[in-house]
């Protein structure tokens, strides 16, 4: 509720791409926040990067940001991972922040994790996915199925 309201108040036009948020459990609640946008413009594409900015930004505890199209649920979060894997490339659609202080209360950004890691700045950022359909593409791409396929468990 705090993200769409710091939105709507700080930065109205961004807050326009945004029709749903969850904080999922697998974040514990604050650290992982899908956002949910309906682009209506090729310009879509290159607001989601000041958005998630904007979020971390205002949102000390959120580390990672997954934006989905409209058509997912992000209360279900096998469809959130279903739209990183199928509609994100992490090369290209995976960006991190190192301008943001680092959370105390998550060990893989305390100084000894990130020396393990190789980031001897001490630096850990904050990250966001793109996991939406480019907006001139989104007319020649469908779902191959109404929603992600039940575990094969289940059956």
């Amino acid at each position: 509720m705090s993200v769409g309201l710091s939105l709507a108040a700080d930065e109205p036009g961004l807050a326009l791409l945004v029709r749903d948020l969850h904080f999922t459990a697998a974040g514990g609640g604050m650290l992982l926040l899908a956002v949910r946008i309906a682009k209506t413009s090729p310009d879509d594409d290159g607001r989601l990067a000041p958005l998630a900015r904007h979020i971390f930004a205002r949102h000390p505890f959120v580390k990672l940001v997954v934006f989905t199209d409209d058509d997912i649920d992000l209360a279900n979060e096998g469809e959130l991972l279903w739209s990183v894997v199928t509609r994100s490339n992490l090369r290209t659609d995976c960006t991190s922040f190192t301008d943001f202080p680092n959370l105390p209360m998550d060990p893989s950004q305390g100084a000894a994790w990130l020396d393990a890691r190789g980031a001897g700045d001490g630096r850990a950022g904050r990250s966001v996915i793109n996991a939406t359909t480019p907006f001139r593409l989104k007319a020649e791409t469908a779902r191959s199925f109404s929603s992600p396929p039940s575990p094969c468990w289940e059956d």
